[in-house]
């Protein structure tokens, strides 16, 4: 559905939703929620996380669907609010985890001391130790220790599928930085993972 250039049908429903149709609206969301969830949860691998920013996304959407002018395609727009969505996001939640890590009390003798909070990972679950989960759970947090250029580019083009040209758009660079972006990104991919010996 998804081209470098969007079909008559959908600029028809986006210039509707831009005069009030909430029903053309409904429309496109339904066409973009998969893509722009995919995106929010491949950057915040949290289920509630991620339907949060994409809730967030198309309220956002919805208030500057009016100035849109179709410069580029609806689907590297959105994608490109989804990801600035999910960095407000993580750096909110950055700040609420250096809060709870910093959290103080005073005990009976008036001095401060750091409140010991609880482990709650789901991932101490034994049934998670299983050997493919172990390993995509090590490619994701090298994807994650990659730099945010490095990230965001293989995750538009690995897991999102996007091209070139709908990478470019979303990241605000030209064509060819993608492409060599994108091989520096695999590259240092591909060293981090030898260095923790996962491949």
């Amino acid at each position: 559905m998804f081209e470098t250039k969007d079909s008559k049908e959908l600029r028809a429903l986006i210039r509707a939703a831009q005069e009030g149709d909430e029903q053309a609206f409904e429309q496109i969301l339904t066409l973009l929620e998969a893509q722009v969830y995919r995106l929010a949860f491949s950057m915040l691998r949290h289920k509630q996380d991620a339907e949060d920013a994409t809730q967030e996304t198309f309220i956002k959407q919805w208030r500057t669907l009016p100035s849109y002018r179709f410069e580029c395609p609806i689907l590297p727009y959105v994608l490109k609010m989804t990801r600035t969505t999910v960095l407000d996001m993580q750096r909110k939640i950055e700040r609420r985890r250096e809060h709870e890590l910093s959290l103080t009390l005073e005990n009976d003798q008036g001095e401060r001391v750091e409140l010991d909070l609880a482990d709650t990972d789901v991932q101490n679950d034994p049934v998670a130790h299983l050997s493919k989960m172990e390993l995509i759970a090590q490619v994701r947090q090298a994807i994650e220790d990659l730099p945010p250029e490095h990230r965001d580019i293989l995750l538009l083009k690995d897991m999102q599928g996007l091209s070139y040209e709908q990478i470019a758009q979303t990241l605000d660079i030209q064509v060819g930085t993608v492409a060599s972006r994108l091989s520096r990104a695999r590259k240092n991919l591909e060293k981090i993972l030898k260095t923790r010996k996962i491949f």
